[in-house]
């Protein structure tokens, strides 16, 4: 267990600085664990708790006694709490009903999935049971599920999880495995203590996290109308505007050209011969902000079976346009179809400012407005090439882009410092509860 020992001491000592530490503390004789409070217990999971293991899915009836009734599956649970907008249903017995049906405060843990990830049940459906991707924990006398809720996340944060069930098949946390969890149990007293002031820490952060995201959206919305603003109207505020009659637009710069989108732009559908290339995915391309995601290492890919791409393309998301998915390459690759390659014709069009203008919410709308199909919605380029694009002459597409990129680079870093502080207080989070729930420091005098 040494990795989730260094991570857990990691945690746990950069906290303990800012807060009291118990009196004298023992050696728990648990590699993750450490020392602990001298007055708490080291015991398995099962001597403090019941631990019911869901029901395998069944689709039809045994007897005529056998109703449909909900259930919680994996994919409902979540740290935040059981999602209740997709609860399917399935037969249960007068018998299994008894043995599987949650209580308001039970704590649900994944058995599959994202194994370990733990909610507890607020009764908003009564009845309802599990299925057997998931868990049912019941505190016995002197225990707390709010308690061992923060342990199980301070265990999932420290990737305990992750070394006790193996990650190379399909990870299962076995009932077996849980119940024989060695964790740390101070008194009830101090569980109800421990819980309470975590409940009450947590959400000073979740509030601040929520307000810092909330600023980030605007700064988001202020950099499309910036963007939306320069290449349909220009920058001089005082310049003649005329009515074009295009849809979404409305009056723009009188001496722009309108064209159809197809007459300056290119939507190249180009294959390799096994030339081995980076593979970028629609979902490497963060949807927004025209940039890839920094945690994915691009993988090698067989490029006969993709689209080729070159340094200056520009990759466009014809999946749910809505989501604002576009990225100026910097360097060359291939992608899947779910892509446009765009290349403008750069004696009409300036390669910068066309890649802003496909971030402008009049493109997006259009884009959006021209998608197909229910379930997942997608454009094309056949249906794209049809739509209007405005533009002065190249000097002044090149004026608006250099302008552009100097206001959108503000915006941008004061968005990833923003990031970075989230990122830092959601360290904090999980700093904060692995400590407290481990014993490294000290919350009994912490009032509210």
């Amino acid at each position: 267990m040494t990795e989730a020992a260094d991570l857990l001491s990691t945690i746990s000592q950069a906290d303990a600085k800012k807060w009291r530490q118990y009196p004298a503390y023992k050696d728990s004789g648990i590699e993750w664990l450490g020392e602990i409070p001298e007055h708490w217990e080291v015991k398995q999971l099962k001597r403090g708790y019941d631990v019911q293991l869901g029901k395998i899915l069944r689709n039809e009836s045994v007897s005529k006694q056998d109703t449909l009734e909900p259930y919680i599956r994996a994919a409902n649970v979540y740290w935040e709490g059981i999602d209740i907008s997709d609860i399917k249903e399935m037969w249960f017995s007068p018998g299994e009903k008894k043995q599987y049906e949650v209580s308001k405060g039970d704590l649900i843990v994944c058995e599959g999935g994202d194994v370990g990830r733990s909610a507890i049940w607020d009764g908003s459906i009564t009845p309802i049971y599990i299925q057997n991707a998931v868990h049912r924990v019941r505190a016995k006398d002197s225990n707390l599920n709010k308690f061992l809720y923060y342990l199980m996340y301070a265990l999932k944060s420290c990737g305990y999880f992750d070394l006790l069930c193996d990650r190379a098949t399909l990870a299962h946390l076995t009932r077996e495995k849980l119940v024989r969890i060695l964790l740390p149990f101070p008194p009830l007293s101090e569980q109800e203590i421990i819980a309470a002031f975590l409940d009450r820490e947590t959400a000073k952060i979740d509030a601040l996290v929520a307000t810092k995201e909330r600023f980030i959206e605007l700064l988001a919305e202020k950099r499309t109308a910036l963007i939306s603003q320069a290449v349909t109207k220009g920058l001089d505020p005082n310049a003649p505007m005329k009515d074009f009659g295009v849809e979404w637009l409305g009056e723009i710069a009188a001496h722009w050209e309108v064209k159809r989108l197809k007459h300056a732009v290119s939507s190249l559908i180009v294959k390799g011969n096994s030339v081995k290339r980076p593979f970028v995915a629609l979902e490497y391309i963060m949807s927004g902000f025209a940039k890839l995601v920094n945690d994915y290492e691009y993988p090698i890919a067989d490029a006969s079976e993709y689209a080729l791409f070159e340094e200056g393309d520009i990759l466009f998301g014809k999946l749910r346009p809505y989501l604002r998915k576009y990225w100026l390459a910097n360097f060359s690759g291939c992608c899947p179809a779910e892509l446009l390659v765009l290349r403008p014709d750069e004696e009409q069009l300036d390669r910068k400012f066309f890649y802003y203008f496909i971030q402008s919410a009049y493109f997006i709308a259009m884009a959006d407005g021209t998608s197909y199909g229910v379930k997942m919605p997608r454009t094309s380029w056949e249906k794209l090439g049809w739509m209007s694009i405005v533009f002065p002459d190249i000097y002044k597409q090149r004026t608006i882009a250099s302008h552009l990129d100097a206001e959108t680079a503000k915006i941008d870093a004061l968005i990833a410092k923003t990031r970075e502080s989230i990122e830092k207080l959601k360290e904090y989070r999980t700093a904060l509860i692995s400590a407290a729930v481990t014993g490294k420091i000290n919350v009994r005098e912490e009032a509210p």
